[in-house]
């Protein structure tokens, strides 16, 4: 028996676009293409092309494809077609779904709207699937997880889905899965959701160092597991990192130090001030509980005792 295959160029058709479909039977010679398309595994086969020569057909509607050849049948030859191929589904991009937010990030605690990215007409079957970013294997509906119980809802109207009371657990992938007219299967919708925790608390630990100026060192640390971006203010200066080295002069007095840390969904600053003065220094640390210290280096008896002199 002669093998066909079907083979596509791509799978999911763009907005205004087309996809190639190309048919082929191992002994290609005299070969005439029949073109077959349904809208889903269970709805009955519609012909869209028949005894066609070429052996690539352009189609533009989303669907269900298979192809076989045929030949002979003409001036008493014997007709002979081959079995359809195997099929090869294709997905039309929709405008409305093309535009959608495919990664959600959000706090911890808060809740979240997912929006189905399709039009409500004609739908006849609505589902949300989850799968959580650490596992893998098949997709499970989200109204059936446990985790979700109690904090899920389903807009019967335009099938938006709702999770109240995030979690860092409820990170992973939610899918809207849908048929219109009980028979065409649209593309599946998939966004990525990240919960982080905020930014609670930034903290700067801070040294010094005396010579003849104030070398000030600055760590900004903050609790949070996300990623972070720190950005350090001095003056009319701005830094980044979350370490900071900084030279002062006695002459400059009073010099604040803001340490910003943000990450996507938080932002939270501490400030701290050096007054950089000849002797031995005094120490203490910030926290977001404090708006400002004073670090002031003391005088020694010595240089105390020259100034009286």
């Amino acid at each position: 028996m002669d093998c066909i295959r079907l083979r596509a160029d791509k799978t999911v058709i763009p907005a205004g676009g087309s996809v190639a479909l190309t048919c082929s039977v191992d002994v290609s010679s005299g070969w005439k293409y029949y073109w077959i398309r349904r809208t889903s595994e269970s709805s009955g086969a519609q012909i869209i092309k028949s005894e066609t020569s070429s052996k690539t057909v352009s189609v533009s509607e989303g669907g269900i494809y298979q192809c076989r050849g045929g030949r002979g049948g003409r001036g008493g030859d014997h007709l002979y077609n081959t079995e359809y191929s195997q099929s090869v589904k294709i997905n039309k991009l929709d405008v409305e779904a093309s535009s959608c937010p495919r990664t959600i990030h959000e706090k911890v605690g808060l809740t979240v709207w997912f929006s189905s990215c399709y039009p409500s007409e004609g739908v006849t079957s609505a589902t949300w699937k989850y799968i959580t970013s650490t596992a893998s294997g098949p997709t499970r509906d989200v109204t059936k997880v446990d985790q979700f119980k109690h904090r899920v809802d389903i807009n019967p109207q335009d099938f938006s889905l709702t999770v109240r009371g995030l979690t860092l657990q409820d990170s992973g992938e939610f899918s809207f899965l849908s048929e219109v007219n009980n028979k065409t299967e649209r593309e599946t919708v998939t966004i990525t959701l990240l919960v982080h925790e905020p930014i609670t608390e930034v903290q700067i630990n801070t040294w010094i160092a005396y010579n003849d100026s104030c070398t000030v060192l600055l760590d900004c640390t903050v609790t949070s597991d996300s990623t972070v971006t720190y950005n350090w203010t001095v003056r009319s200066q701005t830094f980044t990192g979350p370490r900071l080295r900084h030279i002062l002069s006695p002459q400059e007095g009073t010099t604040s130090f803001t340490c910003t840390a943000s990450n996507v969904v938080s932002e939270k600053s501490a400030t701290t001030t050096v007054t950089c003065r000849k002797g031995v220094r005094s120490l203490r640390q910030t926290t977001s509980d404090e708006s400002a210290y004073e670090m002031i280096t003391r005088r020694s008896p010595e240089d105390a005792g020259r100034d009286h002199s």
